[in-house]
């Protein structure tokens, strides 16, 4: 049955060749690899490929690791991807600085197998168990959207935090117009406002 598992997909970016061809020998039984040899194909590879997991390079000639990986857990749709940074690089500034920008873990350079194997199967497990909560929300969220009345969930200040697809439609706004907005002072009339906030 395991053979039915389906594999997870690493991307391996580095600028050394041997370094890639390394990680890529150590991981090519267990996982799909895909490579890239600086940071903007990282960043592309990331973007389009929709890896499981990203092995990153600090030291690279174009953009550098901490970049990288700024760029790739800035954006929508790559924040979610765990990324290891595989270092040379040992003082404490430079890994204050991975954290900073969103790093998930770190390896030193020469990588160890044994450690490599089990930061990113820790790493994977994580992923998956986060995956399968955003699929349950994604599903309670299209459960949300076909129904035929306005749904919202607000914060303790009356945050706009989620609103489905019909609460959208009876309002004339966007998705992105409503959530985070305070809901009594952008959408109750304001003659209704203080009977609203005495209420709550």
């Amino acid at each position: 049955m395991d053979n039915l598992k389906p594999r997870f997909t690493i991307l391996v970016v580095d600028d050394e060749q041997a370094n890639v061809e390394l990680l890529e020998a150590y991981l090519h039984f267990e996982y799909d690899v895909i490579t890239a040899f600086n940071g903007f194909e990282a960043i592309e590879n990331a973007r389009k490929k929709k890896p499981d997991l990203i092995l990153l390079d600090i030291m690279m000639p174009d953009i550098n690791g901490f970049e990288v990986c700024k760029v790739l857990k800035g954006s929508k749709d790559t924040a979610h991807i765990p990324i290891i940074m595989v270092t040379a690089l040992s003082n404490r500034d430079d890994r204050a600085h991975a954290i900073e920008v969103g790093t998930d873990d770190f390896l030193s350079k020469p990588v160890d197998r044994l450690s490599l194997k089990t930061r990113v199967n820790s790493l994977l497990r994580l992923k998956a168990l986060q995956d399968e909560i955003l699929r349950e929300r994604d599903q309670a969220q299209n459960y949300l959207d076909v129904a035929g009345a306005m749904f919202l969930v607000l914060d303790t200040e009356k945050h706009v935090k989620l609103i489905n697809r019909k609460g959208c439609e009876i309002l004339g706004y966007t998705e992105e117009e409503v959530i985070g907005k305070n809901w009594v002072d952008h959408f109750i009339p304001a003659y209704l406002r203080d009977e609203v906030n005495k209420r709550h």
